[in-house]
């Protein structure tokens, strides 16, 4: 059950009741008192859906942010809906996303999120077995997922019962000093301020999602995968990408106490952006048993906003001062392992490709986060949203080559794999702290700013097979970041001592994230030559039912050549020849019964077919 806090400023009173039709939530109906700008803002064309549903509040912040109101389901890039909504529009919505548009769930509920992915054929972002799923929103394109934690469910977090006394960093305000104020905790609140700052992440990686590629236009015009998964490893043709946003900190957390004293506490709160890229690979069985099965390359990276969780806290007791180094990133580590769709481990079917990356490595080394590895293969598939992409080499390889490297100081690595599980665990350890040292340097630099924790792996599962496209598997991560305190009494060198902190909820701590599987199907590739002398267009691929597999409305000049990746069977493909100079038809043609195989590529030439006579 969702533990939704909301204690806003401006009252998260609902709307009316739900309309069924399709509405569009405008300007006009945004309360004027309140300012949610901001200047990051996406002019992309959205529509709201049974916005009586959603707390106008956050309409209100999102409409600042999208302020281009689409007047039909059909001029739409963006729909936002709330969770419980997608089955009553499930035919509008399919509409959307067959046109390229952005799904964003509004309060996602994990049940209703699942049932209706799941019943279009598609992959889901939340685990129906679970109560809750903490959500703000979540938003999907193609193969991409964007999940922002709601900021006002904090019952998880440790806290302790409010003091009024204790609001105040600093109990005798006559002796504060400029150093004193700068110790005040950064908060983030439990106001729409958190939307104004936080969903400037929704808009970025809106724009960054629809001005990457649309699978949806049906261009099948796409250049031509030479193997090389370097190059298109975090593209989004290939990859599926997801986003998630974690809430972390605490509120009145209890840092120590001097003995007749009120307890020194402290708020502060901040995220963690967790970005995980996963390029699925299938290698036929005519490979063997060796090198057939899918193949998972990962790369995943959690950049931890430290410095609204570090300050140096300072307040008198009377003649007793406490200082206090409060929070510090101390291990950030998480464990990666891959499930099956019913989240059990999958033993000995899973292996590791190479060496997972960064290794094991000192503080202060220079790490590589990728590795270089290649594989001998006779064809294999690939995925873009779950159709074919074109992902095919014949007789070739597919390899991934990173060169890329980092140098952290005051950290060290350690990464270790499970022997039964093939799990991937990493630590990032800050090093060097400074007990002793109440200056702010007595914390690394890495451990109270933006802090960059990445990691590169690749499972092959064997036993999958040919034109099994139900086999789905299942990320687990269990997320731990572990933050450090340090406190002393009167002097830095008098009583007190260092403690460690779990500040993520711990809902969050275990997550489970739907694998879009390669494509399995066999496929093959039907390559069409123009002569020197003829210009065709309008291509169209159909099987011996009729129905349409594969087109390209582009015009090919002379000697051209078109390539397209279709599953095994035999087809009729039809085309124009026009004239070069004026772009007139001068016939219909088509070429009947042409057979494609398994990762074997089949040519064809306009001199093969035959004019078609209506």
């Amino acid at each position: 059950m969702r533990r939704i806090l909301l204690p806003l400023v401006l009252s998260a009173i609902l709307l009316a009741s739900c309309n069924k039709d399709p509405q569009i939530y405008t300007h006009d109906s945004i309360k004027k008192n309140i300012d949610y700008s901001d200047k990051t803002a996406c002019n992309l064309a959205t529509l709201f859906l049974n916005p009586s549903a959603l707390p106008d509040y956050m309409v209100a912040a999102l409409q600042k942010r999208f302020p281009i109101v689409a007047g039909s389901i059909d001029d739409a890039q963006v729909v936002f809906v709330t969770s419980a909504g997608l089955a009553t529009n499930k035919e509008t919505l399919c509409q959307a996303r067959d046109k390229g548009a952005i799904i964003v769930e509004l309060l996602p509920d994990n049940l209703h999120h699942s049932s209706f992915w799941h019943s279009i054929g598609a992959i889901s972002y939340l685990d129906p077995a679970q109560e809750s799923n903490d959500l703000l929103l979540l938003a999907v394109y193609g193969g991409s997922c964007y999940q922002l934690q709601d900021p006002f469910l904090e019952s998880n977090f440790l806290t302790n019962e409010l003091d009024s006394e204790d609001k105040s960093p600093d109990s005798e305000p006559s002796e504060r000093t400029q150093e004193d104020f700068e110790a005040v905790p950064v908060e983030i609140g439990r106001t729409a301020e958190y939307l104004s700052t936080k969903l400037n992440s929704l808009v970025e990686w809106t724009i960054r999602q629809k001005g990457i590629i649309n699978f949806h236009t049906g261009n099948t015009n796409k250049p031509e995968f030479d193997g090389n998964l370097s190059e298109h490893i975090l593209d989004r043709e290939y990859s599926q990408e997801i986003t998630k946003t974690l809430s972390v900190g605490a509120s009145n957390f209890k840092i120590c106490k001097v003995a007749l004293s009120d307890p020194d506490k402290v708020t502060r709160h901040s995220t963690i952006d967790l970005t995980i890229h996963i390029t699925p690979v299938y290698s036929y069985s005519i490979n063997g048993t060796d090198k057939s099965g899918d193949y998972y390359f990962v790369t995943m990276s959690m950049i931890s906003h430290n410095a609204p969780l570090y300050g140096l806290y300072k307040k008198w007791h009377g003649a007793v001062r406490t200082w206090a180094h409060i929070f510090y990133s101390k291990n950030i580590q998480w464990t990666a392992t891959l499930l099956d769709s019913s989240h059990n481990t999958i033993g000995n079917r899973v292996s590791f490709y190479a060496t997972p990356k960064p290794e094991s490595s000192a503080s202060g080394m220079t790490y590589s986060n990728g590795f270089s590895a290649g594989l001998n293969v006779s064809g294999q598939g690939g995925i873009s949203a779950g159709k074919p992409t074109g992902m095919i080499t014949v007789g070739g390889t597919f390899t991934w080559s990173s060169s890329e490297s980092r140098t952290v100081q005051d950290q060290s690595i350690e990464m270790s794999t499970g022997t039964s599980d093939r799990s991937v665990h990493f630590s990032y350890l800050t090093n060097n702290l400074r007990e002793e040292d109440a200056t702010n340097d007595a914390v690394p630099a890495i451990a109270r700013t933006d802090q960059k924790c990445e990691g590169s792996w690749c499972w092959r599962v064997s036993g999958t097979r040919d034109d099994d496209n139900d086999t789905k598997f299942v990320l687990k991560l269990s997320v731990d970041p572990i933050y450090g305190y340090m406190w002393r009494h009167a002097t830095w060198t008098c009583e007190g001592e260092s403690k460690t902190a779990h500040l993520l909820n711990s809902d969050e701590r275990t997550l489970y994230f739907e694998i879009q599987n390669p494509d399995r199907r066999r496929n093959g590739v039907l390559e069409i030559k123009t002569t020197n002398s003829q210009y065709m267009s309008n291509v169209c691929i159909y099987d011996l039912e009729g129905n349409l597999i594969a087109e390209s409305p582009i015009p090919m000049e002379q000697n051209q050549l078109e390539r397209f990746q279709i599953p095994v069977g035999t087809y009729n493909v039809e085309y124009q020849i026009q004239d070069g100079d004026t772009q007139e038809v001068l016939g219909e043609y088509v070429i009947n019964d042409v057979e494609i195989t398994t990762a074997q590529t089949t040519v064809v030439s306009t001199l093969n077919g035959k004019k078609i006579i209506r």
